[in-house]
């Protein structure tokens, strides 16, 4: 009968489909999606949303080590001390051989402006983990606070080569040279970190910054609006801890 002369043209049918996609269970407790949210949140300059986010994963789990870096970044910036010296703390007892921990120390020490520390902890978190690179920028950025030029280009430099396909460490260059009043150099190296991050909203900033000083005033207020305009998008900062 037609019908069925049709069951094994649907049987074949079905045989080619592809298999139905599995289904998603609770992704929005996944710590690693949480990760990369807080570390998008993060980039964007919501420092206090970035933390919201990742003390969320590590209230469910305070040995998420994918969410440490960003967690303690946030709380460098949120200047939350007690907490990042807490968070060192744990992690010391419970994994010292692991990158982050290292680094999680290191973040305290640079905001209690103990840089000479903080470069002892990053270095040792990029010699558990050469491919840290969160390591690899606070070890920057301890020689870039207190004006050490030289020290702080090499570590940028290194992190240019180990991670080509980030914008950060070019970001570190441009802002060295624009220290020490490179201007074309500056805006060169932060220019190649905008070609690697066009939305990065620091890179913007600091590219409006060079631009300025060098009087290109025009398109200086065009990165700049551009960064004013997203940072009203941003929920503030919330008050440090003692």
């Amino acid at each position: 009968s037609p019908a069925a002369a049709a069951t094994p043209a649907s049987a074949a049918e079905r045989a080619a489909a592809p298999p139905p996609a599995p289904p998603l269970f609770n992704l929005e407790q996944n710590a690693d999606l949480l990760a990369v949210v807080a570390e998008a949140e993060f980039e964007r300059g919501n420092y206090a949303g970035a933390y919201q986010i990742s003390s969320r994963i590590l209230q469910a789990d305070p040995f998420e080590l994918g969410a440490v870096p960003v967690h303690c970044c946030a709380l460098h910036q949120l200047k939350r001390k007690a907490e990042l010296f807490a968070i060192g703390h744990r992690l010391v007892e419970a994994y010292p051989q692991r990158a982050q921990t290292w680094f999680a120390v290191g973040c305290y020490y640079s905001l209690i402006k103990e840089h000479e520390a903080a470069r002892r902890h990053f270095s040792k978190a990029t010699a558990l983990q050469p491919t840290f690179i969160p390591a690899w920028m606070g070890f920057a950025h301890a020689f870039a606070a207190q004006e050490e030029a030289d020290q702080a280009m090499t570590a940028y430099r290194s992190a240019t080569r180990l991670f080509a396909g980030s914008p950060l460490p070019w970001l570190g260059i441009g802002m060295e040279y624009q220290r020490t009043n490179h201007l074309p150099l500056a805006e060169q190296y932060i220019r190649q970190a905008h070609a690697l991050a066009p939305d990065h909203p620091l890179v913007n900033h600091e590219l409006g910054v060079v631009l300025f000083l060098r009087g290109e005033y025009e398109e200086a207020r065009v990165f700049l609006t551009a960064v004013a305009d997203e940072a009203s998008a941003v929920t503030p900062a919330s008050v440090s801890d003692a």
